[in-house]
C-alpha cells in the first residue's frame, strides 16, 4: 500500500471533484456579476461627464464614448433588474445542485446510510448488471425523492443520515429563506399571468407583478450560498474524513 493511500481516507480524493466545481461556479458567477457592477458604475460616470460637456475629443476616447453612445436610455436599468434576478436565481439553484450531489455522493460512499425501510423492486434487481449498479439505481431515486423538499429539510436529512453538524447554518438559512420564496416565485411567474379555472367553464386570468431584485439583494444572495456550502462542507469533510477539505482554487485570491 502507498503512502498517499494509506494516509487518504477513503472517498477523499472523489469528494474534492464535488466540492472544487461548485465553489469554483459561486465564485465565478460573484465575479461576473462584479466585473458587470463595474461597467454599468462606468457607464453612470460616462453619462455624467457627457451631461457636464467633460469628454475629451481625442481618437481613443472616442471610440469609448460611441459604444456608450449606443446604449439605450433605459437598458442600464433593464440590465440591473434583469440580471439581478438572474444572478438570484442561478445562484440558489447552484446551492440545490450542490445539496443534490453531496447528498449523492454520500450515499453512494455510504449507501448503508439509506433509509432501512426503503423497498427495492424485483425488476430494478434482476435488470441490475451488478451490486454496484443496484446501488446506484436506489440511491437516485432516493436523490431525486428528495429533491422535491425544502432545503431546510435537505440539510436536515445530511444531519440526520450522516452525522453532520448543521447548527452553523442555521441563521444563514434563516436569512436565505425569503431568498429562495423570491426565486420560486420568478421562475414560476415568466409569464406575468396566474391562470384559474372559472365557474362560467372558461379561464381567468389574474396579472402578476414579479418581485424586483436590486444588486444588493443579488450579493446577498451570493453571501449567504457561498457561505452555506463552504460551512457544509467542510463539516461533512470532518466528520467523514477527518481533515479540512481541499479546494483548488487559484484565482481566489486574485480579486474580482
Amino acid at each position: 500500500m502507498s503512502e498517499q493511500s494509506a494516509s487518504t481516507p477513503i472517498g477523499f480524493k472523489e469528494y474534492r471533484t464535488l466540492l472544487t466545481p461548485i465553489m469554483r461556479r459561486l465564485f465565478e458567477r460573484k465575479s461576473a456579476d462584479a466585473a458587470l457592477f463595474r461597467l454599468l458604475a462606468a457607464h453612470a460616470a460616462f453619462q455624467v461627464a457627457q451631461h457636464e460637456q467633460a469628454l475629451c475629443s481625442c481618437a481613443g476616447s472616442q471610440e469609448i464614448f460611441n459604444n456608450h453612445r449606443k446604449i439605450k436610455k433605459q437598458g442600464p436599468n433593464r440590465l440591473d433588474t434583469e440580471y439581478s434576478r438572474d444572478s438570484l436565481i442561478i445562484t440558489i439553484t447552484l446551492l440545490d445542485s450542490f445539496l443534490t450531489d453531496v447528498t449523492r455522493f454520500l450515499l453512494l460512499l455510504r449507501p448503508q446510510a439509506l433509509p432501512k425501510d426503503r423497498q427495492v423492486k424485483v425488476t430494478d434487481v434482476v435488470r441490475a448488471k451488478d451490486h454496484a449498479s443496484l446501488v446506484t439505481s436506489i440511491v437516485e431515486k432516493y436523490v431525486q425523492e428528495l429533491a422535491y423538499k425544502s432545503v431546510d429539510d435537505r440539510i436536515i436529512e445530511l444531519a440526520e443520515r450522516f452525522g453532520i453538524e448543521t447548527a452553523s447554518v442555521n441563521n444563514d438559512l434563516k436569512s436565505l429563506q425569503p431568498l429562495i420564496d423570491t426565486r420560486h416565485t420568478l421562475i414560476h411567474t415568466v409569464s406575468g399571468f396566474r391562470h384559474l379555472s372559472a365557474q362560467s367553464g372558461t379561464v381567468t386570468v389574474t396579472k402578476i407583478e414579479r418581485p424586483d431584485v436590486t444588486w444588493d439583494t443579488a450579493e446577498q444572495t451570493q453571501e449567504l450560498v457561498l457561505r452555506i456550502v463552504k460551512t457544509l462542507s467542510r463539516e461533512i469533510s470532518l466528520k467523514l474524513f477527518g481533515r479540512e477539505p481541499e479546494i483548488d482554487l487559484p484565482d481566489w485570491k486574485a480579486g474580482t
